[in-house]
């Protein structure tokens, strides 16, 4: 499934249950909240040249899978004089800051790329009966597989 607004793609919806996706303009972001009001969702505001951002990526991939109710979305504020300017108005000043909504308002924020500061912040957001309210930090390695022993 492929959620687009106008011709480019907000995010597409990976196999898994989860949502997760890169966003370009802030009326991606926009019509993300629009239509996931009833969802957590999580933008992870990122710089291209952020190495942390770049080392927390494959646990915020997992941390999508896990969090299989939510929307897990990336948005890099050197990607065009248009995301640089909502940065400013979000008032990021160092990346990554996780902004987090719900009926799309904020309803949280976090800044940086430890997942035992990061993960509490969005499971203590979760509604009781959604997939991840329980999670770990560690719930966050992935998981092994045959070729690992």
């Amino acid at each position: 499934m492929l959620h687009t607004c106008g011709a480019r793609a907000a995010f597409s919806l990976v196999t898994t249950p989860s949502r997760y996706g890169q966003v370009y303009t802030p009326a991606e972001v926009e019509a993300v909240l629009t239509e996931h009001k009833d969802r957590l969702v999580v933008v992870m505001c990122k710089a291209s040249h952020c190495k942390p951002c770049k080392t927390f990526m494959p646990k915020y991939s997992r941390m999508a899978e896990l969090l299989s109710d939510s929307v897990l979305l990336s948005l890099t504020g050197d990607h065009s004089a248009e995301t640089k300017k909502l940065m400013v108005e979000w008032g990021i000043k160092s990346t990554p800051t996780f902004r987090v909504y719900r009926g799309g308002e904020v309803v949280g924020t976090v800044t940086g790329a430890k997942e035992a500061k990061v993960l509490p912040v969005l499971t203590g957001l979760l509604k009781d009966g959604e997939a991840g309210k329980n999670l770990q930090p560690e719930d966050l390695e992935e998981p092994a597989t045959d070729d690992d022993f």
